[in-house]
């Protein structure tokens, strides 16, 4: 990760958008989400990306109980993100996914341990591998009670990338 991507992403932590959320709740999240997942899904530039991120973990916080029925989409977008060509951007929608599952449903977060899995076991490309181990780091720091809920899933995948001796670019 170079340094101006780094500054790009501060970038994109930041703002008058980020002094709105704290008036986010339920009546305003069937109108947001929508635009927030096409946002994640199609923009454009790392400040956008980084943004769309940021502005995810900022709901955790502001609304987690609202957030939880809207979770599913959020992460299906930001799955989408972990094949970004950006190691930033891949890295930042990680760190999303790991508060993300905070509020998530059990069976979301077992659709997203198992497509983690099925991407590192059979994926070749070390950005996708990367990214998967991101994701799980991710879930570790933030989320570590959902993820001793889902022990038996993730840490197969944990072991092997351990133990794993090809080196993996972030």
């Amino acid at each position: 990760t170079n340094r101006s991507d780094q500054e790009w992403c501060r970038i994109g932590d930041k703002g008058n958008i980020f002094q709105c959320i704290q008036y986010v709740d339920d009546s305003v999240l069937p109108e947001l989400v929508p635009k927030l997942t096409d946002l994640i899904r199609s923009g454009v530039g790392l400040g956008t990306k980084a943004g769309c991120a940021n502005i995810v973990i900022s709901l955790t916080y502001q609304c987690p109980q609202d957030l939880k029925q809207y979770a599913g989409k959020l992460m299906s977008s930001l799955l989408n993100g972990l094949h970004d060509k950006s190691a930033t951007i891949r890295k930042v929608y990680a760190t999303a996914l790991g508060y993300l599952v905070k509020v998530s449903k059990d069976s979301s977060v077992e659709k997203l341990i198992q497509k983690l899995k099925t991407w590192y076991m059979d994926k070749e490309d070390e950005s996708t591998k990367s990214s998967c181990g991101l994701t799980l780091q991710a879930i570790t720091h933030h989320a570590p009670d959902v993820l001793k809920r889902h022990a038996a899933e993730a840490l197969p995948m944990a072991f092997l990338a351990m133990h794993d001796k090809r080196k993996r670019g972030v």
